[in-house]
């Protein structure tokens, strides 16, 4: 949904494809017109100024209709290490409850990484995106070189089965000693289940993300 249809409806504007988080999921920025694409729980809304049109999500291809006006964007798959269309006429099967926690993930994950991007230790900082060939949000924060790192959230993976934070360094050969824990890529990973229970989340989402810039800024 991500890809095929919310995405091309920003890069047809204006040739971007990155994505944001939403009130309820995430969706385009405002583009051209006062126009914007996004995706509420199990609902998809295309607004126009203070129009907005919605429907449940039922097809890709009605998704498509509603988003872009015609069928899925399927061309724009090429370059890209993203999941196949399948049958864009096939019924989807969309969880609400699944869609809201996907949704109160990404919100989660936008405070934090927000906070981290307007810290004076991240600088320069990059722009938070929802990247949808890969479906996780992240920011590149830090100097160029060893503590230029790329710091973000993923819903879960074939390689993590669940929510997790995650640090990316520019230079793996920067990421040495105990702070990194990650097995399919070098760098480190805070999965949700490891601070669901903490009291207070924001905190300990940050203390990783700042232990992690810290090592690598030293």
């Amino acid at each position: 949904m991500a890809f095929y249809a919310v995405s091309p409806a920003r890069r047809r504007a204006n040739g971007k494809i990155g994505l944001r988080f939403t009130m309820g999921g995430f969706g385009t920025p405002f583009y051209g017109n006062d126009e914007q694409v996004r995706i509420e729980g199990d609902r998809i809304v295309r607004q126009f100024g203070r129009e907005a049109r919605g429907e449940s999500l039922t097809t890709l291809a009605a998704a498509a209709a509603l988003a872009i006006g015609g069928p899925p964007d399927l061309a724009g798959a090429e370059g890209f290490d993203v999941p196949s269309a399948g049958d864009p006429d096939a019924p989807l099967d969309v969880d609400p409850a699944a869609a809201r926690l996907l949704g109160d993930w990404y919100g989660f994950a936008w405070s934090v990484l927000e906070e981290m991007r307007a810290e004076p230790a991240s600088a320069p900082a990059g722009r938070t995106q929802l990247w949808p060939e890969h479906f996780d949000a992240a920011v590149d924060l830090g100097r160029d070189g060893p503590a230029r790192a790329t710091y973000g959230a993923s819903p879960g993976d074939s390689a993590v089965d669940e929510p997790y934070l995650y640090v990316l360094p520019s230079q793996p050969a920067a990421a040495g000693g105990g702070l990194w824990n990650a097995t399919a890529f070098t760098g480190a990973i805070l999965r949700l289940g490891e601070f669901l229970d903490a009291a207070d989340q924001r905190a300990a989402a940050l203390a990783f993300l700042r232990a992690r810039r810290d090592a690598l800024a030293a």
